[in-house]
């Protein structure tokens, strides 16, 4: 039996970019959506720029911008930290 080896850091990063650029367009094809993505700058597993080309491709064809908004963190990874929690709290408590 061949064991497998493990994916790189960066080819997993692509992978994860790539499904979650599929996952956002697609899950948003009508585009009548409240949308709130907050990131982190430093995240090695969903890339910044992979999150900032899905942000604009949405931005470009949803008409109402108040309701779409992208926030990012510098120094940030694939955590969660309170700040994040409190952005996401207003969100919630505005548009749910």
């Amino acid at each position: 039996m061949t064991r497998r080896q493990p994916r790189s850091t960066q080819s997993r990063s692509a992978a994860a970019s790539d499904v979650y650029k599929r996952q956002v367009v697609i899950r948003s094809g009508n585009l009548e959506i409240d949308e709130s993505i907050i990131t982190g700058e430093a995240d090695p597993i969903i890339p910044i720029g992979a999150v900032r080309e899905v942000h604009a491709q949405i931005e470009a064809r949803y008409g109402d911008s108040e309701k779409l908004k992208m926030v990012s963190y510098a120094g940030v990874g694939h955590e969660v930290p309170p700040r994040m929690l409190v952005e996401a709290v207003k969100w919630l408590a505005q548009y749910v």
